[in-house]
């Protein structure tokens, strides 16, 4: 009875793994802001930085799901 039980947590531990990671994807890059005012230097500095941040952020989750 108790194999029964367990028949497909294998499959079910993978399936919520992926939920958290694409969760995780989904609101890293929620947080990238989009400049509202004029694209200065400055603004379009800061917009690269976050999407630089993002994109090293970004790898390091797909290596961590990859190993996974």
């Amino acid at each position: 009875m108790m194999m029964m039980l367990f028949r497909n947590a294998d499959d079910r531990l993978r399936a919520i793994s992926d939920g958290v990671f694409a969760v995780v994807l989904t609101i890293m890059v929620l947080n990238i802001k989009v400049p509202t005012s004029a694209l200065s230097t400055a603004a379009m500095y800061r917009l690269g930085q976050a999407i630089a941040t993002y994109l090293i952020s970004f790898a390091v989750v797909i290596q961590y799901w990859h190993f996974h």
